[in-house]
């Protein structure tokens, strides 16, 4: 992350979102991946790919074609985020803390049943594990981010991209919904802990306690 302050703006905004949590998360999502599909077309193609579990597979080419829609109100609902193109149509449910239902999803499930596109589903996309049932992929947010985070390491973003992403992937990690990686400093890591804890111990039962 190129700018430390990055992430302290979206953090910020947040905390106005009140009783919207989900919104803002939705839109904090949305835009980025809207901005990517028509500037990063290479890395936008495999990312998209892999949060609609192979439902939609474009060549960078095609790209600008991918429509990002957000909170379109219908008679089943109001879906969070809905990627079309001419030929598929995917509902992102995104949840952070709420849970999702079953009724929920079977009502996207019926609008996804109107459509006459061929490659369509629904992705449930959660901060947590889920038991619910009704959606073709289930997503983690810790996901999201690693896979934004590969690409934007494989391909040279341009400047606005990188800030964008930064962003996103700054505020999921102030909001605790990512995973950092175990790396070689981990062994070392557990091994000073327990030194540590050995020596608290020492250190209580030479008071007597």
């Amino acid at each position: 992350m190129s700018d430390g302050r990055l992430p302290k703006q979206l953090v910020r905004l947040h905390k106005w979102a009140f009783r919207q949590d989900e919104n803002f998360l939705t839109e904090t999502f949305a835009y980025p991946l809207e901005y990517l599909a028509e500037n990063e077309a290479e890395a936008a193609a495999e990312i998209v790919s892999r949060i609609t579990g192979g439902i939609i597979i474009l060549s960078p080419q095609h790209m600008r074609v991918l429509e990002v829609r957000t909170q379109i109100s219908g008679e089943e609902g109001i879906p969070d985020i809905e990627l079309r193109t001419g030929q598929h149509f995917v509902i992102i449910e995104v949840k952070s803390q709420a849970k999702a239902s079953e009724d929920q999803l079977r009502r996207y499930r019926r609008l996804l049943d109107q459509s006459p596109v061929a490659s369509k589903g629904l992705v449930l996309l959660t901060r947590y594990p889920v038991s619910v049932v009704g959606a073709d992929h289930y997503m983690r947010w810790y996901q999201i981010a690693e896979w934004i985070g590969l690409e934007s390491s494989r391909y040279r973003f341009k400047a606005t991209s990188e800030f964008l992403v930064n962003q996103f992937l700054g505020f999921l990690k102030a909001r605790n919904m990512t995973m950092g990686q175990i790396t070689w400093e981990l062994p070392i890591g557990v091994r000073s802990l327990r030194t540590l804890t050995d020596m608290l111990y020492e250190a209580a039962a030479a008071c007597g306690l």
